[in-house]
């Protein structure tokens, strides 16, 4: 049997500790109040933390329903939406988001959406019915289509490329005009980092020695 699948193994158990590594950056099934307002201003509002805008009155609220002892964030009127703001990573990485998610009505189709900004603002009250949050200074990551109705509770998970370079993630539950009754249960968003060019290179060059001795 050659050495070499053995030499090659070992150059990789070497560079691990420079590759991906995962890591939990949110869990969260109990909650706390998302606070009421109608924009986030990177800088000045508090990241860690939920946010609901105001529309017709009715914000986002905590709830126990569904058989469920423990609080969990619903939408209420439509236009009620539910946004998490998190602190960005300072290298790029891919997240992935996942919750438990659980909607009777079948009318509309919620949008779940992931933003990155560097500074500005995210208006949540932009664009309410189907279409992007207005922000300044940042981007938009991702753009997805939720179940419109659930008979029970589903497990649903996105994997998100975060680049390099900004301050906030910010992902939101989006309205499209009829979104009332969005429940949400064990929020979930973990890491793994991106590897860098120069570990790639290093492993490249330390495999190609490798086969390089052995001819």
């Amino acid at each position: 049997m050659t050495k070499l699948p053995v030499l090659l193994a070992a150059a990789l158990c070497a560079a691990a500790p420079s590759l991906a590594s995962a890591a939990v950056i949110w869990s969260d099934g109990t909650f706390t109040a998302p606070l009421s307002q109608p924009k986030f201003t990177v800088g000045t509002d508090p990241v860690g933390a939920y946010y609901t805008n105001t529309v017709g009155g009715s914000p986002a609220y905590l709830d126990s329903a569904d058989g469920n002892p423990a609080p969990e964030l619903r939408t209420s009127q439509y236009g009620s939406e539910i946004a998490l703001a998190l602190p960005a990573p300072a290298n790029a990485e891919t997240w992935t988001i996942a919750f438990d998610y659980r909607r009777s009505n079948t009318w509309g189709t919620p949008q779940f959406q992931v933003y990155a900004l560097a500074s500005g603002t995210a208006d949540l009250n932009s664009n309410l019915y189907g279409g992007l949050m207005t922000v300044t200074d940042g981007q938009t990551l991702l753009n997805v289509d939720l179940p419109s109705s659930t008979s029970d509770w589903t497990a649903q998970s996105f994997d998100v490329a975060v680049p390099s370079g900004m301050s906030v993630v910010l992902w939101r539950i989006a309205s499209d005009g009829s979104t009332d009754n969005v429940r949400l249960d064990n929020i979930q968003v973990t890491s793994a980092a991106v590897p860098e060019p120069a570990s790639l290179g290093l492993l490249a060059l330390g495999a190609l020695g490798l086969l390089r001795r052995r001819h």
